[in-house]
């Protein structure tokens, strides 16, 4: 009778994974992990939902599922906005955790955090939900969204994790915690939101044609704005980082696409296309409509 939980957990752990970042020692030249986290599987395809933050040092992405087995993993989306991102592995046939409606959450609701805490595998904890939306501007946040307030206990390692209701849904991705008994989560409506908008982003970037006969544009890259915040953060893990105070930063180069062609590389930063300053991502597709030729200013990242 007093099982749920333990029901719960048992339902939906086979979709959680462990998440490593591992880059080589300068002198050893072994894989070395730099950081940790957690995920979840949301398409049987390999597609992974975790946060924005476990994946932003770089590294090679190691993602271990309840198994044992593991795989290499790519970012395929980032948006450090949402503080959410998808990690895609070659592997198919994988159990998914489904997203439930956060929008009917309700205080004192029972919820289980899960993922690897402290590099512990697998690891479960149980609380209520406190605050079904505490806005970010209360946590100290410039994020206008809101947040999943609960007593679960959330430390590092459970980050990228879901937070799952009785129902066996993933209604929040474990984000912070702020003491004992004060964690947050990114509500589940908005990694919808966010796993929606990088699909048909994905299919307008991949299909070299638009509904009309003109042909798209488009460079095969995956960016990443670079706001001070962004720039001061990155200096800080990487002194040989660029000195700029503007641009987009390469997350990823699809193979044979125009950039990867052109030699672009993960790492290099843009700073200007065509004589004009870019300050963010969407700088960079208003220059793809209207332009025939860019002329593409590099600051290189080796």
């Amino acid at each position: 009778m007093f099982n749920f939980l333990a029901d719960v957990a048992e339902k939906t752990k086979f979709s959680v994974v462990y998440i490593e970042i591992v880059a080589r020692h300068p002198i050893t030249r072994q894989s070395i992990p730099i950081s940790n986290g957690s995920g979840f599987i949301v398409k049987s395809d390999g597609l992974i939902l975790t946060n924005a933050h476990v994946v932003s040092n770089q590294g090679r992405v190691i993602v271990k599922l309840y198994d044992g087995t593991e795989y290499e993993g790519i970012v395929e989306s980032y948006d450090t906005e949402s503080d959410l991102a998808t990690v895609r592995i070659k592997a198919k046939d994988l159990p998914v955790l489904p997203l439930g409606e956060s929008s009917n959450l309700r205080a004192g609701e029972f919820v289980i955090a899960m993922g690897n805490p402290l590099t512990l595998s697998h690891t479960i904890t149980a609380g209520v939900i406190s605050s079904a939306s505490r806005q970010g501007k209360d946590l100290g946040l410039h994020r206008k969204s809101d947040y999943i307030q609960t007593d679960a206990a959330v430390n590092v390692g459970n980050s990228g994790g879901p937070l799952v209701n009785l129902d066996g849904e993933a209604i929040g991705i474990n984000t912070m915690k702020v003491t004992e008994g004060i964690s947050f989560a990114i509500p589940s409506d908005r990694a919808v939101e966010f796993l929606e908008r990088t699909e048909k982003a994905k299919k307008e970037s991949w299909n070299p044609f638009k509904s009309s006969d003109k042909k798209q544009k488009y460079l095969g890259i995956t960016m990443l704005t670079l706001t001070p915040t962004v720039i001061r953060e990155l200096q800080e893990r990487n002194p040989d980082f660029p000195n700029v105070s503007h641009g987009v930063m390469v997350w990823r180069v699809m193979i044979n696409s125009p950039s990867f062609e052109a030699g672009i590389k993960h790492g290099d930063v843009i700073t200007g296309i065509n004589g004009k300053e870019i300050h963010s991502a969407s700088d960079i597709y208003s220059l793809l409509k209207s332009e025939d030729v860019l002329d593409i200013h590099i600051i290189s990242s080796s």
